[in-house]
């Protein structure tokens, strides 16, 4: 059982999107209550931040909306979840930094840091090690990145002016650190989201790029999963029994 306790460390889940990628099983449930073997995105996400020692978590709501409140509702009485879950309204779209702005004195109080996840992310990035770091740099923001390479499906070529080929590259790969769809924002950085505006991550680091703007790039292998996509929601379903060994947090 994992023992460290986040204080002052608020957790916020960004539910509050369409779906569109996930239609049509997204016209009825909202991404974040889409079951992966049974248990909601949004349950598993919950589960997470729980076993890092976080327990007050903020949950923005935006298309059904309802569905997402009364789930969380139901689930903060058990002693495995967060005991205080929060909401935000979105019912206009914020992107995936507007909904913060949308915190309170009274949530943010004794608060100095929150961790902020998609809510069609699965992943076991450690959040003690992610924290530790933003803390330890003082950090405005702290992004969670992973190397990739990109392998293009055909043969790239080259041509001049005239028309002849002067290069040909086989389906070559293309190197490239990916943002993770987890950060954490320390209190200085909620301070600069404008209020009711639709504002996402990238604007937020590119306006602030003279801050403390730091990466987390976790060391060996690890799982990370974005379900908001049909082929990598039923990728999801198929691998469970391996995703389940990966989040040790999860019980049967």
């Amino acid at each position: 059982m994992h023992k460290k306790i986040h204080e002052n460390t608020l957790g916020f889940i960004l539910a509050g999107g369409l779906g569109t990628r996930l239609r049509p099983y997204t016209l009825t449930l909202p991404k974040p209550m889409l079951p992966i073997n049974g248990r909601p995105i949004l349950e598993i996400l919950l589960l997470q931040m729980k076993y890092y020692g976080i327990d007050e978590v903020v949950v923005s709501l935006g298309y059904l909306g309802d569905i997402v409140k009364a789930y969380c509702q139901f689930l903060s009485n058990k002693p495995d979840y967060p005991s205080r879950i929060r909401f935000v309204d979105e019912s206009t779209p914020l992107g995936t930094c507007g909904p913060l702005s949308r915190l309170d004195d009274e949530t943010l109080k004794d608060i100095e840091r929150v961790l902020v996840i998609n809510g069609d992310i699965l992943s076991d990035i450690s959040f003690d090690l992610l924290l530790g770091k933003h803390i330890s740099c003082d950090a405005f923001l702290t992004v969670a990145i992973r190397h990739s390479v990109t392998r293009l499906p055909l043969g790239i070529v080259e041509v001049d002016e005239q028309g002849r080929v002067r290069d040909f590259k086989e389906k070559p790969g293309f190197e490239a650190l990916d943002n993770l769809g987890i950060y954490v924002y320390s209190r200085r950085a909620i301070a600069r989201i404008p209020a009711n505006t639709f504002y996402g991550a990238d604007r937020m680091i590119l306006d602030n790029l003279e801050e403390e703007i730091i990466s987390y790039r976790q060391d060996g292998k690890y799982m990370w999963i974005d379900v908001g996509t049909h082929s990598e929601f039923e990728k999801a379903q198929t691998d469970f029994k391996n995703i389940r060994k990966s989040l040790t947090f999860l019980k049967e």
